[in-house]
């Protein structure tokens, strides 16, 4: 790939990206993702300014799933009365590997750096497989890669 960045997910936003791909190999865990934004302070952006990249591949070197969890959620009237109550849901390691799988072209909600050391990093990654199905991945590596080919548009907010 012609573009990378090594261990600095903070200069990409991750809203609005759609996840093509989510991989877990044994020792990598690989998301394809198409729209992601490469911010104007990141040194492979040379016109510094909010750009999309095309498809980039984001790599979780030595990346492991800790843990799953299916967010929950409380739906209230108008009144204010709780009328639904679903709990979080944490996912058995076993069923891992469906879930992933089902993790194809659907809204990356946002990746979150939880620890940030040398040779140490955690991240949550959220996905929405559909409009009431959030899940939050927990992820653990040795360090991160992204690699794209070229630029698309500058991001208008």
């Amino acid at each position: 790939m012609r573009f990378q960045t090594v261990n600095a997910l903070k200069l990409f936003n991750f809203e609005e990206v759609i996840l093509k791909e989510f991989d877990m190999r044994e020792d990598s865990l690989i998301l394809v993702t198409d729209a992601l934004i490469v911010k104007g302070n990141n040194p492979a952006n040379e016109e510094c300014t909010d750009r999309f990249a095309d498809t980039a591949n984001l790599c979780f070197k030595g990346g492991k799933i800790t843990e799953v969890c299916k967010e929950g959620y409380k739906y209230y009237d108008a009144m204010d009365r709780l009328i639904e109550e679903v709990p979080d849901e944490k996912i058995p390691p076993s069923e891992y590997k469906a879930l992933l799988k089902q993790c194809k072209d659907v809204p990356l909600f946002d990746i979150i750096a939880v620890k940030e050391e040398e040779d140490s990093y955690e991240y949550q990654i959220a996905v929405d497989l559909d409009e009431s199905s959030t899940f939050w991945f927990q992820i653990s590596c040795r360090g991160t890669l992204v690699e794209w080919e070229k630029f698309k548009n500058r991001v208008v907010y």
